[in-house]
């Protein structure tokens, strides 16, 4: 009897102990899903906050990237107006030079004209009256040495020589200032003229 009823203890005991280690093992495991479970929440909310994190880097690298294209943007429309500003510039510049070009020409060919005005003056009034004055020197002098024998006589023929040299002379003058005159008229009305059709 005292056996039975200590096998009895010893068997219930066993039970207990049995139980208590299912409930500790039942325990464990629930701690282990619940651990399982929070480090779970707790990797998620530092994905999350990654993922925030990405997403504002991105927002800021975004709004970085929109505020220098729009400084791209606006340095291109400057470039582009100086660009226009310089072409406009240029095509003045181009219409300046030509006008110079044009007005440079215009002198060159009064220039020359005034050039040749000059020279055919000088050869159709000046030098053929230089001649005529040699020529007319040359022959007094010839006059005289043959009138030397008769000196008196040839005195008033001298005198006579002398005043018809003058008239001469006076004549040439009218026609030189007459010449000059038309030379500067013609020169006038040519330059007129270019200027007209300019």
């Amino acid at each position: 009897m005292q056996s039975e009823e200590h096998g009895m203890r010893t068997h219930h005991r066993g039970s207990s102990s049995a139980a208590a280690n299912a409930t500790l093992s039942r325990k464990r495991g629930a701690d282990t899903s619940q651990d399982k479970a929070e480090r779970k929440r707790k990797t998620d909310k530092e994905y999350r906050e990654r993922c925030k994190m990405k997403d504002k880097e991105k927002k800021n690298k975004l709004d970085a990237l929109r505020l220098y294209n729009g400084h791209l943007r606006n340095q291109n429309d400057t470039l582009l107006n100086e660009n226009i500003n310089m072409n406009e510039t240029l095509g003045c510049n181009k219409e300046e030079m030509k006008k110079l070009k044009n007005v440079f020409a215009q002198l060159k060919r009064k220039y020359d004209l005034e050039k040749v005005l000059v020279e055919a003056l000088s050869e159709h009034v000046a030098h053929p009256y230089h001649r005529h004055i040699q020529f007319e020197d040359k022959h007094m002098k010839d006059i005289i040495a043959a009138a030397w024998p008769n000196l008196e006589e040839y005195l008033l023929l001298l005198k006579e020589e002398n005043e018809k040299l003058k008239e001469k002379r006076r004549r040439y003058k009218v026609k030189e200032e007459a010449l000059c005159a038309k030379i500067i008229n013609d020169f006038e009305k040519l330059t007129e003229a270019n200027s007209d059709s300019n």
